[in-house]
């Protein structure tokens, strides 16, 4: 459905939403990295506890 809304806009538009696709796709990236930090610090954190 992407690629055939891609193929009807014109080249700017187009960029401009793949652009925006890949920068959502990227913060979703770095937020799922940093939560597996978090969650690995804390589970860290809780067997020294214990």
């Amino acid at each position: 459905m992407l690629g055939s809304l891609i193929q009807h806009l014109q080249e700017p538009a187009a960029e401009q939403l793949l652009h925006a696709i890949r920068t959502e796709l990227d913060a979703r990236d770095a937020r799922a990295y940093a939560s597996g930090w978090q969650d690995a610090m804390e589970a860290a954190s809780a067997g020294r506890a214990r």
